[in-house]
């Protein structure tokens, strides 16, 4: 009876992968003007942004950000080129990543080199490397090493 019930079974840890992979494909193939009106959306309003580049398909390149690899996962199509080391976008995408740009630029921009917050761990021992405990204005006693 297990025949009767229609339904594919993929063998594999990885088949959820597999199967995204083909029905994207097979995405790809129903939409076949897709591009052209992505291409058309981006020419009637650009994403103007230092970190956009536009060849044949949209080029995303910021520094590393936990965020931004988070929203490009979830634009679809979207993809990393690790030889390019840059996350492309075809145009059929266009209008979801137009969606996201803002929140994309944002966490680009506090990604920069300069840009990061200093670590927290230094500020929440300051007073007590000093030889300060904490609000009493007292030197504390040394530690001493585990015997």
């Amino acid at each position: 009876m297990e025949h009767e019930r229609k339904s594919w079974f993929v063998p594999g840890t990885t088949a959820a992968g597999r199967i995204e992979r083909w029905l994207a494909r097979e995405a790809e193939r129903a939409d076949i003007h897709g591009d052209a009106k992505g291409r058309d959306a981006y020419d009637f309003e650009p994403i103007v942004s230092p970190y956009l580049e536009v060849r044949d398909d949209l080029r995303i390149r910021t520094p590393y950000s936990r965020s931004v690899i988070e929203l490009l996962r979830g634009i679809p199509w979207a993809h990393w080129d690790e030889d390019g080391r840059v996350w492309r976008v075809p145009f059929r995408s266009y209008e979801e990543l137009q969606r996201h740009w803002p929140r994309i630029e944002e966490a680009a921009r506090r990604s920069e080199p300069g840009k990061k917050a200093p670590p927290r761990c230094g500020k929440r021992f300051r007073g007590r490397e000093s030889g300060e405990s904490a609000g009493r204005g007292k030197a504390s006693p040394p530690l001493s090493p585990p015997r």
